[in-house]
């Protein structure tokens, strides 16, 4: 009680809990009348019906905006958890929704992250609903219903009740984005272009090859979509203009609601990856890819950690840990640990900390690049097909011989880190 007044008083920005109540006020100021309750270790809200409002994209938008922004943004989400419960209630039939299905694209830890919720709540033994068309490894096409207040996505996929198969609603999908399309590309930067529709389907027209094909680029279009709300292209033959698009991909990814960290170009009308052409290209690319997986490996951690409490699991779900690296001029490397004797759910990373605990106390530390490390630790590192991002489950340590072909690298930035990690 005393937090939220000294937050009304002092105009401090609020913390999870007072954001929750907030939200729960604004709920309220909308006739929203079912009783919810909020479970803090979930950042959510529980109604006594069952029905779910998921916190964390909301608090995460509202910190983004600025104060004289930041009920503007309340009330749109607040809107649009109103408008999808009311259309939920609402057994309408296909042909009234056609004209409202869109494709979205969406980074995969999204889904990733409302399995894990769905494990949480419900166990392992409860089907986790999902249905989606894969477009790279870490981005997903899903289907969803533009509502006027807020676009309400069908994890799920179709009802049973159309008789459509995923891939005939995405076809119908793609049509109606395609018919609400017109070319609205704004050169930000000399060969560089964005897309200015602000519709919420920005990104979602990397989708549409025609469209892309119009942009004036110098050669076949290469385009990144680094946010929902920010497509760039530029052609393949400048690669100024892939260093500008790169640079304005992580300006972009600063916002949250990030889609992917690669560059891509079209093979027979199908998205593919594109291979930026220079090592400064790639460098970048790698610090866009830190800095969408930092926050998403922590949130799994987050998820991961009450999982395994509730299953009664002793399973360490090592951090994604990112530093400046001295030696590389003060570029960023990011950094998991290894630990003899611990089963241990390993991130993956530039660098892994390989930790050997002394009977005396303290432990050995010995930092080496991933890429070496899986090579030669293969037979021990087993790939978690279900999560996303990516880890690796290690239950063994890796012995003598297999220390011995690892080159350490790293010391003097690591070390600290990889004791506190250990």
């Amino acid at each position: 009680m005393f937090a939220a007044l000294f937050d009304t008083i002092f105009n401090r920005t609020p913390g999870p809990d007072a954001f929750a109540r907030r939200f729960l006020d604004a709920l309220r100021a909308q006739g929203w009348q079912e009783e919810m309750v909020h479970q803090p270790d979930q950042f959510r809200l529980v109604g006594a019906s069952g029905f779910v409002v998921y916190l964390h994209n909301a608090y995460h938008a509202y910190l983004k905006a600025s104060r004289r922004h930041r009920a503007h943004v309340l009330q749109h989400y607040v809107s649009g958890f109103v408008a999808e419960r009311e259309e939920s209630r609402r057994e309408k039939p296909f042909e009234e929704l056609r004209p409202t299905l869109m494709p979205l694209l969406r980074n995969r830890g999204m889904l990733e992250e409302l399995r894990l919720e769905h494990v949480l709540s419900h166990g392992v033994e409860v089907p986790f609903g999902s249905a989606w068309r894969d477009v790279a490894e870490d981005c997903v096409e899903l289907l969803a219903l533009d509502l006027p207040e807020t676009t309400s996505t069908l994890v799920a996929g179709p009802p049973a009740a159309w008789g459509l198969t995923l891939d005939e609603s995405l076809l119908i999908a793609r049509g109606n984005l395609r018919d609400a399309t017109t070319d609205q590309f704004v050169e930000v930067a000399p060969g560089v272009f964005r897309g200015a529709w602000q519709d919420a389907y920005d990104s979602s027209r990397a989708l549409l090859p025609d469209v892309l094909h119009r942009v004036p680029v110098a050669g076949q279009p290469v385009f990144m979509m680094p946010t929902r709300d920010c497509l760039l292209v530029v052609g393949d033959r400048d690669a100024g203009a892939m260093s500008v698009m790169l640079e304005l991909s992580l300006e972009a990814a600063e916002a949250g609601r990030c889609i992917s960290s690669l560059a891509f170009a079209y093979e027979d009308r199908r998205i593919v990856p594109f291979t930026l052409p220079t090592r400064e290209h790639r460098q970048r690319q790698a610090d866009l890819r830190r800095m969408l997986d930092a926050p998403a490996y922590h949130r799994q951690k987050e998820l991961l950690d009450r999982i395994h409490q509730a299953r009664d699991e002793d399973i360490f779900v090592a951090a994604f840990l990112v530093h400046a690296d001295p030696d590389e001029g003060g570029c960023e490397i990011s950094l998991g640990t290894w630990t003899d004797g611990v089963d241990t759910l390993l991130p993956v990373t530039d660098r892994i900390a390989l930790v050997s605990p002394r009977e005396e106390g303290g432990a050995d530390v010995k930092i080496v690049e991933w890429q070496q490390a899986a090579a030669v630790c293969a037979e021990l590192m087993e790939r978690q097909p279900t999560l996303y991002p990516p880890r690796y489950r290690v239950r063994a340590f890796p012995d003598d011989a297999q220390l011995r072909q690892l080159t350490p690298v790293g010391w003097k930035l690591t070390q600290t880190a990889a004791d506190n990690a250990a």
